[in-house]
């Protein structure tokens, strides 16, 4: 393997440069989920000039595939494309241009990482045995793009067999990659609550109904409920960020809305935290006389990593990495990824790569995050060698 699947020094340099060019011509024109049209037309443009067969999938996707010299199966590599609606605050050269957008999720490093694996396959293509189907997927952010590409048929003509995808790590050292089999991300649900009461006078709190009282009383019986009902060995957060309620500081309030999340890497307990609640505001209200309005919506799935693919690629990992930068991952991140959608209808699996360093200290979705653009390039080796081992297990 090592003598079919090896680059010179010269060409990683190459494709870093390459790498690098193109994800600072992206992050430096970013574009909210779902109106990645130029994002997706520059996407096209550099797989043409690999002669990499590409197409469009659900208005702004790409799909890329590199058929191998032999027949076989077929690997995903996907990458997300869209950012996030912030004001960028970075100084540097390719600092957004598009007031209030921002690639603040590493996303532009991801499609580069991407397309640098497509880069080093490309080199290897004839020793290779299978394909790889590369996913430019949009709405990562919102929407849940995956979803939609998988139902528009991402995974078929060639049937996918596995999909990876590999996300910019601000929590791990630069030079490590974070490995874990199971639940790695969270599910996330959305909640909005809308309690009606009835307004009265501020003096004369007998003659309304207070809706803010109402609320307060259902957060802190949230409070108790995550306290004491859920395992406490099974990760749960129940976060509400969002009260309103009242138009004047001498008026009963007649409404108040409350908005969160909710997330978890178990599926009984999702369920049962969103009966629960439902369940205790009802009492809440009906012992007031309040009454409510709900909104729940199902968001994305827990992600979970295949464990076959997280050990596969433990042995690429090894090829890239110093062995004591390879991390096991003993607790799931209670963020969520739409990339979970993709492991639950194929074996695949998301790993991190690590940007933390005395420079680049900031957090996913802060208007400062930036990373070391010497990481893409261990990222596309890492994609490009787990693909061939797959291919070829």
């Amino acid at each position: 393997m090592d003598f079919l699947y090896h680059l010179e020094l010269s060409e990683k340099n190459e494709i870093l440069q390459e790498m690098i060019q193109i994800r600072r011509k992206i992050h430096a024109d970013p574009e909210l989920s779902t109106q990645e049209y130029k994002t997706s037309k520059y996407i096209q443009s550099i797989l043409q000039s690999m002669e990499v067969h590409e197409y469009i999938l659900c208005d702004t996707g790409v799909v890329g595939l590199l058929e191998g010299g032999q027949q076989g199966k077929t690997i995903g590599i996907r990458a997300d494309i869209d950012a996030l609606s912030i004001q960028e605050k970075n100084d540097v050269s390719y600092i957004s241009k598009n007031p209030e957008v921002m690639h603040a999720c590493g996303h532009d490093g991801h499609v580069a990482m991407a397309l640098g694996a497509a880069m080093i396959l490309k080199k290897w293509q004839k020793n290779i045995k299978g394909n790889i189907k590369f996913f430019f997927q949009p709405a990562e952010e919102q929407y849940g793009g995956a979803e939609r590409m998988i139902q528009a048929g991402v995974l078929q003509n060639p049937t996918v067999d596995a999909a990876i995808a590999l996300h910019l790590w601000p929590d791990l050292s630069k030079g490590t990659i974070g490995c874990k089999e199971g639940p790695i991300m969270a599910s996330n649900d959305r909640i909005k609550i809308t309690i009606k009461g009835k307004s009265g006078h501020g003096a004369m709190p007998q003659t309304g109904i207070d809706a803010l009282s109402v609320a307060s009383t259902f957060y802190q019986a949230v409070q108790q409920f995550q306290a004491r009902e859920i395992n406490p060995l099974t990760p749960a957060v129940i976060t509400f960020g969002m009260l309103s309620a009242g138009t004047s500081y001498n008026i009963i309030p007649n409404e108040a809305i409350l908005q969160g999340t909710i997330r978890t890497t178990d599926e009984a307990v999702r369920d049962q935290i969103e009966q629960r609640l439902e369940q205790m505001l009802k009492s809440i209200c009906e012992m007031v006389g309040a009454t409510y309005e709900w909104e729940y919506a199902r968001q994305y799935p827990v992600t979970n990593n295949h464990s076959s693919i997280v050990n596969l690629a433990k042995e690429s990992a090894a090829m890239v990495f110093e062995k004591d930068k390879i991390l096991t991952l003993d607790k799931p991140y209670m963020t969520a990824e739409d990339f979970s959608y993709f492991t639950q209808e194929i074996p695949g699996a998301m790993f991190f790569i690590g940007t933390k360093d005395e420079n680049y200290a900031y957090p996913l979705h802060h208007e400062k995050f930036n990373f070391d653009e010497k990481v893409l390039l261990d990222g596309a080796l890492f994609l490009a060698l787990t693909a061939v081992l797959f291919l070829e297990s």
